[in-house]
């Protein structure tokens, strides 16, 4: 249980999930509710009647989804140098799970799958598109952004921040100089970067998200062992299995 707990928080510290700060974290399974339209606050005089407002609320359930990855390795290579072969297998595993909860977290063409792969936070977001001139189309997009500024972060890939950084005036002066692959702030809000953003034919993209509009959690990994399992070795395995499947024995 504590290696899985290791594993677990070391994915969740290379995601952007883990990394947004004001992210509301609720358990699975459990009836929430959300205000989609909120009260509103009047002025009143002394004695004069006190105006009601309605509130609009939604009821939902967050329902748990799974995110899997396997690999197969010689007991030989692992018993070379144990330590070695154990640090190298973790790391690939938890770059491979964050991959894919990044890359469901931030696609815009993500709807979702029901049961299988949660939608995306910018399926159906206000978009913006780029016309080349950066301070412009941030104008327009800090203009389409219906979150709360103060709490909001920038998420992009590398790539993206670092032209974003690089980009000049006349003068040959760096615009935004506080903003490079590792992240950085940009007009003040941080900036969070991550490889697994996913662009378009056209470009990289630069989401605007406020943490505080957005639900989710990450919890019961658990990580296995398996030397007498039988699989079907393929990353579009048959499902369920037909008679062109051919599994290979662990034990064998």
């Amino acid at each position: 249980k504590s290696e899985a707990a290791e594993f677990l928080r070391a994915v969740v510290e290379q995601t952007i999930m883990g990394r947004l700060s004001g992210l509301r974290r609720v358990p699975f399974r459990t009836r929430m509710l959300s205000v989609a339209g909120g009260a509103t606050g009047y002025w009143v005089s002394e004695s004069a009647p006190k105006p009601v407002s309605s509130i609009d609320l939604n009821g939902s359930t967050l329902d748990p989804l799974k995110a899997a990855s396997i690999i197969v390795v010689t007991k030989e290579s692992l018993e070379a140098q144990t330590d070695l072969a154990e640090q190298v297998l973790q790391a690939d595993l938890t770059r491979a799970v964050a991959a894919v909860i990044d890359q469901a977290f931030l696609d815009s063409m993500n709807g979702g799958t029901a049961g299988q792969t949660p939608a995306a936070i910018t399926h159906g977001a206000p978009s913006v598109s780029a016309t080349g001139n950066l301070s412009t189309d941030l104008a327009a997009l800090i203009g389409a952004f219906q979150g709360e500024l103060d709490r909001a972060y920038f998420v992009c890939s590398p790539v993206v921040a670092t032209r974003i950084g690089t980009t000049t005036d006349m003068g040959g002066r760096y615009i935004f100089p506080n903003i490079g692959p590792r992240g950085g702030s940009l007009l003040g809000i941080p900036v969070l970067t991550t490889r697994h953003s996913v662009g378009d034919s056209n470009g990289g993209t630069l989401a605007l998200v406020d943490p505080g509009g957005v639900v989710g959690n990450v919890e019961d990994l658990d990580m296995q062992v398996a030397t007498h399992a039988t699989l079907d070795m393929a990353d579009t395995p048959a499902n369920p299995g037909d008679a062109n499947t051919v599994q290979v024995s662990l034990w064998q």
